[in-house]
C-alpha cells in the first residue's frame, strides 16, 4: 500500500471518528451503537478498526481531554467554542495522548483540515494554535 493510499484511510477513519465523537456530543449513546457508524454507508475494514479504536480511546479519556483543553484554553473559552471545534480537539488530543506512534505534525496537520471542512471560517486557526500550545508540553499530560 503506498503512503497516500495510508493516508487516505487515516483521513477517512479521522472524519469518521469525528462524526461519531460529534453526534455523541449531541446525543450520547453506548458506545456499542455509535462505533456502528450507522450514518454512512460500507466502510472498509482498515478504516473501520482505526475509526474505531480512535472513537473509543477518545470516549474512555474524554474526561482527560476536556480537562487538558479546558485548563489550555482557560474555562470560559473552552466552553464558548462550537461542538464541531471540541469535537476535532477530542479527536486530535486523543491521538497526540494516546497513539504514540502517530507524527505530531501529522495529528496537527488532520485536524487543521477537519476544521477547514467542517469548522467555521477561523476555526483552524484557533485548533491549531490550541493543538499547538499543548504539544509544547506534552510529555507532562501525557504523565498526569
Amino acid at each position: 500500500m503506498s503512503e497516500n493510499n495510508k493516508i487516505s484511510f487515516k483521513r477517512q477513519s479521522r472524519i469518521l471518528a469525528f462524526q461519531a465523537i460529534y453526534i455523541n456530543s449531541l446525543n450520547p449513546q453506548p458506545v456499542d451503537e455509535l462505533i456502528l457508524f450507522s450514518w454512512t454507508n460500507s466502510i472498509p475494514a482498515h478504516v473501520y478498526k482505526f475509526a474505531k479504536e480512535l472513537t473509543k480511546k477518545t470516549l474512555e479519556g474524554e474526561e482527560k481531554i476536556i480537562n487538558i483543553l479546558k485548563e489550555k484554553m482557560k474555562n470560559p473559552e473552552y466552553d464558548k467554542i462550537s461542538e464541531v471545534e471540541k469535537s476535532i480537539l477530542k479527536i486530535s488530543l486523543c491521538q497526540l495522548l494516546f497513539f504514540p506512534k502517530i507524527a505530531t505534525p501529522i495529528v496537527i496537520d488532520e485536524a487543521i483540515e477537519l476544521a477547514k471542512s467542517f469548522g467555521g471560517k477561523n476555526s483552524y486557526k484557533m485548533i491549531h494554535a490550541v493543538l499547538d500550545s499543548i504539544n509544547k508540553n506534552l510529555s507532562s499530560y501525557k504523565q498526569g
